[in-house]
């Protein structure tokens, strides 16, 4: 009822945003576990390296992840 009140039924806009509402929130769940479980010492040695919170993110969680995953 809302998406005709504000005239966006049946538009690629409303499917976009129906699938990152409802996968989004189950994707982080998923991972979660896996960032939880990472050993910290390879964070900390990346932090001794110098990088920021995203570089750890970027260079070091996200290609463990897509290791793993694989």
């Amino acid at each position: 009822m809302v998406l005709r009140a504000l005239q966006l039924s049946d538009t690629y806009q409303t499917l976009m945003l129906t699938y990152i509402s409802y996968g989004l929130p189950f994707v982080i769940w998923l991972m979660l576990g896996f960032f939880q479980d990472m050993p910290p010492d390879l964070e900390e040695a990346a932090i001794v390296d110098g990088c920021s919170l995203w570089q750890r993110f970027r260079l070091v969680a996200l290609p463990l992840a897509c290791r793993a995953w694989a």
